[in-house]
C-alpha cells in the first residue's frame, strides 16, 4: 500500500492481484452494490470483445439494467484504425477501476455497419457509442434520442472529435436534468459547470402550491436552452436542509420550492421568491447569472409570463438557519455538509 503512487485520502479501498504490479483504487460511492460491482469488474478484462450483433445488444442491455454506462467502440479495419483502437483500449484500461463504466469493442465490419446503417447509432466508424439509462428525471434532446424507451445513446467519432474522449464521456454520463445523489454529485463536480439546484419537497407531490411534476417540466424547458452552459439538478429539500442553508436558502422546508445557481467560482445566487417559476423566468435567471446581472433578467421575464406563482406556507415550518452559517459554497463548507450528511464520495472520473 505504501508503495502505491498517489493513493487517495483514507479511508480507501484498492484492488491488487498477482498479475499486476499496479493498484486499482476504488473511486466510487461506498455502498455494497457499488463495491460489489467494482470487485466483479476487477476480475474481468478491462475491455470485452464483442463479435456478434447479439453480443453487442446483450452487453449494452446488461450495463443499462444495472444502472451502469456502456461504451462500445465500433471499428471496421484494424490495419487502418490501429491508432484509434489503441486510444480506445488505453481509455478502457484507465477506467477499469470505475465500477460504473463498462467498455466493449467491435472489430467486425459487418457488425459495425449494422449499428451504423440499420440503427443509425453513428455516422461512420471508428466511433464510440455511450449508452446510459434515461433515469427517473431526465431530458433527452430530440436530435440525440435514438428511438429508445429506456436508454440514451450518443456517439463520438474517434478520428474527428477534438474533445478528449474522457471529457466527452464525463459530459454525457448524466442527463441534462438529474436527481442529486452522492454519485451524481461527484460527476457534476467533476464536469465543472455551474449547477442549477432545484430543491423540492420530494416526499410530497407538491412544493408550495405547485405540483413537483409541473416544476420539473419548467426546469426541463429551461434546460433545452441552457444545458450546454449549466447542469440542472433536482434535490429533495428534506434530505438537504444543511446544503440549502449553505447555498443561501433560508427558512428550511418553508422555503420550498427553491432554485439556486452554484457557480464554479463559488458564487451562489438564489432565485427570487417573489417570481413565478416557469421556463422563461428560470432561463432569465440563468442568463443573468452567466452575464453577472443577477436576477434582473428573471424579473424581466416574469413581466411577460405570470404563470406558476408559488405560495409558500411559512406558519408551520421551523427555520433551520444557524448562527454563523456560511452563505456561499466553498471547500470547507462543502466538506462540512458532507460530514453532517454522513456521505462519503471518493469517485474521480478520468
Amino acid at each position: 500500500m505504501t508503495s502505491a503512487p498517489d493513493p487517495p485520502p483514507l479511508p480507501c479501498l484498492f484492488w491488487k492481484d498477482s498479475k499486476r504490479a499496479s493498484y486499482n483504487f476504488y473511486d466510487d460511492v461506498h455502498t455494497l452494490e457499488a463495491i460489489s460491482s467494482f470487485i466483479d469488474k476487477q476480475m474481468a478484462k478491462p475491455i470485452t470483445a464483442l463479435k456478434t450483433i447479439d453480443e453487442v445488444t446483450s452487453f449494452i442491455s446488461e450495463a443499462v439494467s444495472n444502472n451502469h454506462i456502456s461504451l462500445v467502440g465500433f471499428f471496421t479495419d484494424s490495419d487502418m484504425q490501429d491508432d484509434e483502437i489503441e486510444d480506445f483500449t488505453n481509455y478502457a484500461k484507465k477506467v477499469h477501476s470505475n465500477s460504473r463504466v463498462y467498455c466493449g469493442i467491435v472489430e467486425d465490419e459487418e457488425v459495425s455497419r449494422y449499428f451504423m446503417k440499420e440503427l443509425k447509432w453513428f455516422d461512420r466508424p471508428p466511433a464510440v457509442v455511450l449508452t446510459r439509462p434515461k433515469g427517473d428525471i431526465n431530458l433527452l434532446m430530440p436530435e440525440e434520442e435514438f428511438n429508445s424507451n429506456n436508454t440514451y445513446h450518443t456517439s463520438y467519432l474517434l478520428d474527428l472529435e477534438t474533445t478528449p474522449l474522457s471529457t466527452w464521456v464525463l459530459a454525457n454520463s448524466l442527463p441534462p436534468v438529474t436527481y442529486l445523489t452522492p454519485y451524481t454529485f461527484t460527476i457534476l463536480a467533476s464536469i465543472g459547470k455551474p449547477m442549477v439546484l432545484c430543491f423540492l419537497d420530494w416526499k410530497s407531490s407538491t412544493s408550495g402550491n405547485l405540483p413537483n411534476s409541473l416544476i420539473t417540466t419548467e426546469i426541463q424547458l429551461a434546460a433545452r436552452e441552457y444545458s450546454k452552459d449549466v447542469r440542472f439538478v433536482i434535490a429533495d429539500g428534506s434530505s438537504h436542509l444543511d446544503r440549502m442553508a449553505v447555498v443561501g436558502v433560508k427558512g428550511g422546508m418553508s422555503a420550498l420550492p427553491a432554485i439556486v445557481i452554484n457557480g464554479n467560482d463559488r458564487r451562489t445566487e438564489v432565485f427570487p421568491e417573489e417570481l413565478p417559476i416557469n421556463g422563461e423566468t428560470i432561463g432569465g435567471f440563468i442568463a443573468g447569472f452567466l452575464k453577472g446581472k443577477g436576477g434582473s433578467m428573471a424579473l424581466a421575464a416574469s413581466k411577460r409570463n405570470k404563470r406558476n406563482q408559488v405560495i409558500r406556507d411559512t406558519n408551520n415550518e421551523e427555520e433551520v438557519d444557524k448562527v454563523g452559517q456560511l452563505e456561499t459554497m466553498d471547500a470547507e463548507s462543502d466538506s462540512k455538509v458532507r460530514r453532517e450528511l454522513n456521505t462519503l464520495t471518493t469517485m474521480h472520473y478520468y
